[in-house]
């Protein structure tokens, strides 16, 4: 009888040491599903959370940019001057405010007194590849706004202005 439990007892063991070897095996595959999903989760957190900091960080670009594109978007101004678009974007460096122009979507050119006039390139597509801006002798012309700047309303051929 003792051989009979003894060997009763060995398979019994043996039954518990299989079933304790399935639980650890899923115990380590459900552990490492978790883990790919936790760091999944944890990438796409990491990632909202740069952007939203980026956003934060560069809020005053973007509306620096929203500005600007404003500006040049008024219906009677085709052109604005550097200096108006300073004054009414302050706080800028010359250079930092030439780059979020050119991110609003706007080009530069001179006038032949040699301003620095910028303009949204989908209202001014006849300037692209033109140094300067000078009215043609169709009636058109340079007026003064209400800031004094200098306004160029008058069509600009399509070649390069010497």
């Amino acid at each position: 009888m003792e051989s009979e439990a003894a060997e009763r007892r060995a398979k019994f063991d043996k039954e518990i040491a299989e079933w304790k070897a399935g639980v650890d095996k899923d115990a380590v595959e459900r552990r490492h599903t978790f883990d790919e999903r936790l760091a999944g989760l944890k990438a796409e957190f990491d990632q909202q959370v740069n952007a939203h900091r980026l956003e934060i960080e560069h809020r005053t670009l973007f509306a620096a940019e929203r500005v600007a594109r404003e500006l040049m978007s008024h219906d009677n101004w085709q052109w604005r001057s550097f200096k108006i678009i300073q004054a009414h974007l302050g706080g800028f460096e010359a250079n930092e405010l030439r780059k979020i122009l050119v991110r609003a979507g706007a080009i530069r050119v001179k006038s032949n007194t040699g301003q620095e006039l910028w303009g949204l390139i989908e209202r001014n597509k006849g300037s692209i590849g033109a140094e300067r801006l000078a009215p043609d002798g169709g009636g058109g012309g340079v007026e003064i706004g209400s800031f004094g700047e200098r306004i160029i309303q008058a069509p600009v051929p399509d070649h390069e202005i010497p």
